[in-house]
């Protein structure tokens, strides 16, 4: 069977209908859920930068009075995306149906041409669905992440004695090279806290007085792993590309990007383009 001819089956355009009729219920409870849990992260921003604030201040030995954003002020950022789109318009448009009438689609051609028996293929369509399902939690994720950022931001500049922030990434296996490469940069108050969907960096605020956080950076971090360890994290083509740092430099592997929906975001730089501009 064609993927022409099973749109044009009646059978599979009400399969569809229903499917549609399910999703848009799911989406609907979605979006509360997250818009709910994105005022409840945010709050967490403001009482998270607060707490480390203070102990900013401790670390300086300096006890300066410094002004509290009400949890109010995270009122604005729930429930839309980077580019001011509501949330529900994100997760109707871009995420769960298309990816999971893809996933339910492809499935059943593939049961069909493999000639897989009936419950085989209905379990594959199921699992099939659950890409926009997946898509949903990383949207979750993501969303709630950005304001607490945004939040603990907005706390940073309200205080009026933090002079800047440095990005600070969790350092594993599973962290990617882009994150490892801009460990330990510093931003002005002026310039948001972003990160790759999935990521795992964090900003920490630096207090007026106090002196730069201590700590290995990423790129020294990777350097001193074992070599079949920076193979398997990098991939063969860019390990042997980078060369133990002959061939590019480490911190050239982050490429900030821009996205209409989701803004700035940090992707790891081709390899093609790392060889091109050697």
């Amino acid at each position: 069977m064609s993927e022409m001819q099973l749109m044009r089956n009646d059978r599979y355009r009400a399969l569809l209908a229903q499917a549609r009729i399910e999703i848009n219920k799911y989406q609907v409870w979605a979006d509360q859920l997250i818009t709910q849990g994105q005022s409840e992260i945010g709050a967490l921003g403001i009482n998270h930068a607060v707490e480390v604030i203070k102990a900013g201040q401790a670390d300086a030995g300096l006890r300066l009075a410094f002004d509290r954003l009400p949890i109010e002020a995270v009122q604005g950022m729930v429930g839309v995306c980077q580019d001011g789109a509501p949330l529900f318009d994100v997760l109707a448009q871009r995420a769960l149906l298309p990816d999971a009438i893809d996933g339910l689609r492809m499935a059943l051609l593939q049961g069909t041409s493999l000639g897989w028996n009936p419950r085989k293929t209905a379990r594959a369509m199921a699992d099939g669905l659950t890409d926009g399902l997946q898509k949903a939690l990383v949207i979750a994720r993501d969303s709630q992440l950005r304001v607490y950022r945004a939040a603990s931001d907005a706390e940073y500049q309200a205080s009026g004695v933090v002079q800047d922030k440095v990005r600070v990434c969790a350092k594993d296996g599973r962290t990617c090279l882009a994150c490892l490469a801009k460990d330990g940069e510093i931003l002005g108050l002026n310039e948001p806290g972003f990160d790759h969907t999935q990521g795992r960096c964090t900003f920490v605020p630096r207090v007026v007085g106090m002196e730069a956080i201590a700590f290995t950076k990423g790129p020294q971090w990777f350097d001193g792993l074992d070599e079949s360890k920076q193979r398997e994290m990098m991939g063969d083509a860019l390990f042997k590309a980078w060369d133990h740092g002959r061939g590019f430099d480490f911190t050239a592997l982050a490429t900030i990007t821009q996205h209409e929906t989701w803004g700035q975001g940090l992707a790891v730089t081709p390899v093609s383009q790392l060889i091109g501009g050697l």
